[in-house]
């Protein structure tokens, strides 16, 4: 009997620990807010998805992942993340002159040596695409439009891979792809 009252105590410990510490982390959420909340996408236990096709400049403006350039038509991009997960695609049809010009200015982003006080960014390293690259499929958004296995001509730049983006250039149908994933 005595090894029974030791559990039964064991036990109601365990759930005092339990509730004060719930308590805890409800008084830390109700006095400063929640600390996981009011990143990328906001709330990270929250799913969100942003779909948006063929806008104009002033429509796309407000809500596109990246910086868009004057010029810019049929702009068409797409978001989705949850918890620490993302996905940013942008396409957009321009002359072909702005297309590789806008490689720079979306390249130098945040991070970049330009937003670090120096006075003009590099110019990206370019690679010219010599056979149709695969296409880019999402589990979690509808990418149909993001056809960047029909550029026959045209040049890729950025590094890709987590956090790092990768931009396409169909130089011969003027239209710019834009692609970063956690």
């Amino acid at each position: 009997m005595a090894s029974a009252s030791k559990a039964v105590k064991y036990v109601a410990a365990a759930v005092v620990v339990v509730v004060i510490a719930t308590a805890g982390v409800w008084y830390v959420v109700a006095r400063y807010g929640n600390p996981f909340s009011g990143g990328r996408y906001g709330d990270p236990f929250t799913e969100e998805k942003t779909v948006r096709r063929d806008l104009t400049l002033a429509q796309a403006q407000k809500e596109c992942p990246i910086p868009l350039p004057a010029g810019a038509t049929n702009i068409s991009f797409a978001r989705w993340g949850e918890g620490t997960g993302f996905e940013d695609y942008v396409r957009f049809e321009a002359p072909p002159q702005i297309c590789l010009a806008h490689v720079a200015v979306v390249l130098s982003g945040p991070q970049s040596s330009a937003a670090r006080g120096a006075t003009s960014a590099p110019s990206p390293r370019t690679s010219k695409i010599t056979s149709s690259p695969s296409p880019i499929r999402s589990a979690n958004v509808d990418v149909s439009w993001f056809d960047v296995q029909n550029i026959r001509s045209g040049v890729t730049a950025g590094e890709g891979g987590s956090h790092k983006p990768t931009i396409w250039v169909d130089t011969e149908r003027g239209v710019f792809y834009y692609h970063l994933t956690d």
